[in-house]
């Protein structure tokens, strides 16, 4: 990034803290892209890397105030991978869950025995 490009983002980025719409509507503009093939790489599932690039941007409107000024293009991945790792656990608990429910199911349903009328007729 040359240094007119770093001055716009900074400015973006003031923008963006101020609680400038349209600063945040040119943040998502300059990273979309990039940081949904960031999560299509990790998911290989484009309905999933759209959910995860909304709570990215949403994440990024509460915490933007955080960014301390050092790389956003490194706290913007940062936050990416977050998100991605609360999906990977989220994921992980919803299927424990569903095993455990599958398994309680098959502990409960008794085995089929040949019926004893049936078999006197």
């Amino acid at each position: 990034m040359d240094m007119n490009e770093t001055e716009k983002l900074n400015e973006i980025i003031s923008g963006c803290k101020q609680g400038n719409n349209e600063a945040f509507s040119k943040l998502i503009d300059l990273y979309s892209d990039r940081c949904y093939g960031y999560f299509y790489r990790l998911t290989g599932d484009a309905n999933i890397s759209n959910d995860l690039l909304s709570d990215l941007f949403l994440r990024l409107v509460e915490r933007i105030n955080s960014f301390t000024g050092i790389s956003f293009n490194n706290w913007i991945f940062t936050v990416a991978s977050n998100i991605f790792r609360d999906y990977l656990r989220q994921k992980y608990r919803r299927q424990k869950l569903i095993d455990g429910k599958k398994k309680q199911l098959q502990d409960q349903t008794p085995t089929r025995q040949p019926n004893s009328e049936m078999a006197d007729k």
